[in-house]
């Protein structure tokens, strides 16, 4: 993994400027690993009643059953209900740049996922992150930063913008390549990548892998990504069809 990041970074630097490198280098190396299912694009994501998030760096989606309300060269609109996790990508973290990375993750995650088709089958499948048993599969805030300033002044800003009460509000999990990933502890000690309740923030100092265990918190939790197929009738509620006659 580390050497394909190395080779697209090399590759995507003569083309694009620092920015769209650096973004493009971390979603082609995505595309090279996740799952198939996972889509891996950039875009802005909307929910049924109107609400637009920010635009996002990167989301990752349902890529076989999500269908895109809009799709260009350099802007695709996804439905929220078909969205698993998005990834704030910045050059440098510091206080101001987490500031902006916790407010793009949240305009996401503020988004009602509620455009479904009602369940009815003998097979119903919930989900439980964030201390609740969810009717679908809630989208997870990643930031990926290429520098940072300190592990433990990043965490302590990281607590100071956590939203307590509402823990599937905050970012889930940082990796800072080639330093450090700031993420989660459970009560019995366990690593695991989301904020839930009871956790608590942890950095890991991790030079020559941050990387690779950046991959694998990722891992634990999107290949068991689900979705109820999209009522795509609730985002077409303002628009007129004509009048039925028999």
């Amino acid at each position: 993994m580390q050497t394909d990041f190395e080779f697209l970074t090399s590759q995507l630097s003569h083309a694009l400027s620092t920015g769209e490198a650096r973004e493009s280098t971390l979603k082609e190396l995505l595309r090279q690993y996740l799952p198939g299912k996972l889509g891996v694009d950039k875009g802005i994501i909307v929910s049924s009643d109107g609400q637009v998030s920010k635009q996002i760096d990167i989301v990752i989606y349902d890529k076989l059953n999500t269908p895109l309300l809009y799709c260009a060269e350099n802007l695709r609109l996804f439905p929220v209900e078909g969205v698993y996790a998005t990834i704030s990508v910045k050059s440098k973290l510091d206080s101001s740049t987490l500031e902006e990375s916790v407010e793009n993750i949240r305009s996401v995650k503020k988004l009602s996922k509620k455009a479904f088709i009602e369940q009815k089958g003998v097979i119903i499948y919930t989900t439980n992150l964030y201390g609740k048993e969810l009717p679908y599969f809630p989208i997870i805030g990643f930031t990926f930063a290429y520098s940072a300033i300190g592990p433990k002044t990043l965490k302590d800003k990281l607590e100071q913008l956590d939203d307590a009460g509402n823990p599937e509000n905050n970012i889930d999990t940082i990796c800072v390549l080639n330093n450090f990933v700031i993420t989660n502890q459970s009560a019995d000690g366990k690593i695991i990548v989301t904020k839930e309740p009871n956790s608590k923030r942890v950095f890991i100092k991790s030079e020559s892998n941050s990387l690779l265990l950046f991959y694998l918190l990722m891992m634990h939790v999107l290949p068991q990504s689900w979705m109820v197929p999209i009522k795509m009738t609730e985002y077409a509620q303002n628009i007129t069809f004509g009048e039925a006659k028999v």
